[in-house]
């Protein structure tokens, strides 16, 4: 399957892509989840033409990044695009390093493609984040 792409400048992005909310847990880890079932899932959507999987440390605890991170392992890391989110409370200069690092471990890659911010947050500063960013 073709999936169109969204190019501004150099950046290009499939405009259909995979995210992980709900596998593993919603926001708390579901510890009876069926991790092998998700795993499957991420692999079958890479045979049909995914190439952007999403994903966030908020989500079931971090336990959606651990389960892209391993079906990821099986399938050629050059060809997708791995986007991962930090939570809004963890947008402080070290807090964010401390978070982008621990997304890396449970995806078990070097690099993140995008890095998000999963959401607004009014109190830390955003010139604080961005020089983390």
């Amino acid at each position: 399957m073709l999936i169109p792409l969204k190019q501004t400048g150099n950046f290009c992005l499939p405009l259909i892509g995979l995210g992980t909310w709900g596998m593993g847990g919603w926001y708390v880890r579901n510890r009876s989840n069926d991790d092998e079932r998700d795993i499957t899932a991420i692999a079958a959507a890479y045979r049909l033409g995914i190439r952007h999987f999403d994903t966030a440390e908020i989500y079931a605890e971090g336990h959606a990044e651990e389960l892209l991170g391993q079906a990821h392992q099986s399938l050629p890391r050059h060809e997708l695009i791995v986007a991962s989110k930090v939570r809004p409370e963890n947008f402080g200069y070290d807090d964010l390093i401390a978070s982008c690092k621990a997304s890396l471990e449970r995806l078990q890659t070097t690099y993140l493609d995008l890095y998000l911010l999963h959401a607004p947050n009014a109190v830390i500063p955003i010139k604080e984040t961005m020089r983390a960013m």
